[in-house]
C-alpha cells in the first residue's frame, strides 16, 4: 500500500502485533499476520491505493489511472475491507471503476456514506461504474 501522508513512522510491537504509528495525525497502521489496516482522516489522496482493510473519513480523492480502480483498488483473493464517510471523490478516471473497483475471490465489504463523487469516468464497456463490484460478495 502507499499513500504518502506519513513521514515519520515508528514501530510499536506487542506479541503479534505490530503497530505503526505516525505524528501531526498522519495515520495509524497496523499489522497482524500479514493483515494491513490503514486510517486516514482530512487526507488529500492523489495516488492509486491498494485496500486490504482501510477507513478514510473526510478525504479527498483526485486520481488519474489506466488501470482498474482509479483511486482505491483491490483485486486479490481473501477478505477485505473499505468504509469511507464524509468524503469526496473528485475527477478520478480508471479503465473501470473510475472511483473504486473490486474483484477477485473472497469477501470485500464496502461501505460508503456522505461521500460524493463528482466528474468520475471511466473507458470499459464492462465492469463500467464509479463503484465496480467485479465478481465478489459486497
Amino acid at each position: 500500500m502507499s499513500i504518502f501522508c506519513a513521514p515519520i513512522l515508528k514501530v510499536l510491537s506487542i506479541g503479534v502485533w505490530h503497530i505503526l504509528y505516525a505524528f501531526e495525525g498522519f495515520g495509524l497502521f497496523q499489522a497482524k499476520g500479514g493483515d494491513i489496516m490503514a486510517s486516514y482522516t482530512g487526507k488529500t489522496i492523489t495516488t492509486r491505493t491498494k485496500f486490504t482493510s482501510d477507513t478514510y473519513d473526510k478525504c479527498t480523492f483526485t486520481v488519474t489511472s489506466s488501470g482498474y480502480g482509479g483511486a482505491l483498488y483491490n483485486s486479490d483473493s481473501g477478505t477485505a475491507s473499505l468504509t469511507i464517510t464524509g468524503s469526496e471523490f473528485k475527477n478520478c478516471t480508471a479503465y473501470a471503476g473510475s472511483a473504486i473497483y473490486f474483484s477477485g475471490t473472497g469477501t470485500k465489504t464496502v461501505s460508503i456514506a456522505d461521500t460524493t463523487f463528482t466528474n468520475c469516468t471511466d473507458s470499459a464497456t464492462t465492469w463500467a461504474g464509479t463503484v465496480t463490484n467485479d465478481s465478489v460478495t459486497a
